[in-house]
């Protein structure tokens, strides 16, 4: 008997022959699928190059593309589907950079442990403006031992990469981040990063909708599209237009990329990248979740907010516990008539500061989620992040969950979110 993921692969390969969707609208089929399966699916139709280096245990991700290869073979727009095995986490990531550079539409898929361990690259990939997209999914970082549970250790680690960072809290935002991902980092000329927790979302079965053919071409565009530019600092490098992905290395133009500079010469090359490319990129990351909602009507932003915009009481969390978190306050708000609201960060890097800043300075009470163990007895760091811009007269809640993979209860939660507002800001 044929697997869900096969019955999925079969009628969307059946999509992309047909003008219209069997079982769904023209957004795509809906149908089952874990969260790495339904990536590496979607990855399998838009990119080029899968490259995936993971640490045991194996990640599903890559034995998905490599299903979707030998049926396939080729991508959406004719070019031919590769997957590159590699030695360690810090080959593959490597062997993609360096695929970018050569014009392809390359993912590459790692854990967040591994991403963590070759940041340095990520942060060169930064430098040199290559346009890749790397799925991660959270596991711990080592301590006394290994562990393939999750954390979020390592993605609030990644955030002084330079790298764009989204985080989804369900397989259905996996993929969807995953098309953003590839429009932003295409139009930006940066890497992103597309989070997602293990258990909770990575390796659970979930209804999703695949995007159609008519919504990747219009949304993402073939690799070797030329695209206008409206950026100052683009227009200096590459003219009026400049292909999707640049050809960075390229034998009949060649240029001297990654040399070593001075201190002056490189001193002005990082404020230079702060001003023309990482200042430019909220812009774009605004305007691609816009045009996305037009195309889908999926209303993305760097936070999701839940409940009564009046609520003096919040929860701020990030990843897939931000979903049992707006369903257990819907459930109090109805039955208490209280109100309490979830904000869910969707954008970890950059920071959404101003739109945070601005659902937090009207609270009396914030309650912030993280699964994180501060080793050093510090303040973990969402904690840190909302403390600094809340009201100086709110009192703010740490509450830690998930360590190692320790279960979280709906009590658990229901506790969280029911402190009393006159109790003293502590760390729970």
């Amino acid at each position: 008997m044929p697997s869900f993921t096969e019955i999925a692969s079969r009628l969307y390969r059946q999509l992309l022959g047909l003008n219209s969707a069997p079982l769904g609208d023209e957004h795509g089929i809906t149908t089952l699928l874990e969260g790495t399966v339904a990536v590496a699916t979607v990855e399998a139709i838009l990119s080029e190059v899968s490259a995936s280096g993971e640490s045991f245990p194996p990640e599903h991700g890559s034995i998905a593309w490599r299903g979707e290869q030998q049926r396939q073979q080729l991508n959406l727009f004719g070019q031919p589907l590769l997957q590159l095995d590699n030695e360690s986490p810090r080959a593959a990531l490597s062997n993609a950079m360096g695929l970018v550079m050569a014009g392809k539409r390359t993912s590459c898929s790692l854990w967040s442990s591994d991403l963590a361990a070759a940041q340095d690259l990520l942060r060169r990939a930064v430098g040199h403006h290559l346009p890749l997209v790397v799925h991660t999914i959270n596991r711990a970082l080592p301590l006394q031992g290994e562990s393939s549970e999750g954390s979020h250790q390592a993605i609030h680690q990644l955030r002084e990469s330079g790298a764009c960072i989204l985080f989804s809290q369900n397989v259905q935002q996996a993929i969807d981040f995953t098309l953003i991902a590839h429009a932003v980092a295409e139009q930006a000329l940066l890497p992103v990063v597309v989070a997602m927790d293990g258990e909770e979302t990575a390796f659970a079965m979930q209804k999703v909708q695949l995007p159609s053919p008519q919504l990747i071409q219009q949304f993402v565009g073939q690799s070797s599209d030329h695209i206008k530019l409206d950026d100052p600092a683009q227009k200096m490098l590459f003219g009026e237009s400049r292909r999707r992905i640049p050809c960075w290395h390229n034998l009949d133009r060649p240029t001297l990329q990654g040399a070593y500079q001075d201190q002056h010469s490189f001193g002005l090359g990082e404020i230079s990248h702060t001003q023309f490319f990482g200042r430019q990129l909220e812009p774009i990351l605004e305007q691609a979740f816009s045009t996305f909602y037009d195309l889908t009507e999926r209303d993305y932003g760097s936070l999701s907010y839940q409940g009564e915009y009046k609520s003096l009481k919040l929860i701020v969390a990030q990843g897939a516990i931000t979903e049992r978190l707006q369903q257990i306050v819907d459930h109090l708000n109805r039955e208490q008539r209280g109100e309490m609201a979830v904000i869910g960060l969707q954008q970890i890097a950059p920071a959404p500061t101003r739109a945070l800043r601005k659902l937090l300075q009207r609270a009396d009470q914030i309650t912030v989620l993280d699964r994180v163990e501060p080793l050093l007895d510090d303040e973990p760091p969402l904690y840190r992040q909302v403390i600094t811009i809340a009201s100086s007269s709110c009192r703010v809640h740490s509450v830690l969950y998930g360590m190692g993979g320790l279960p979280v209860h709906n009590h658990d939660l229901l506790a969280a979110c029911q402190l009393p507002v006159n109790r003293a800001a502590t760390t729970l």
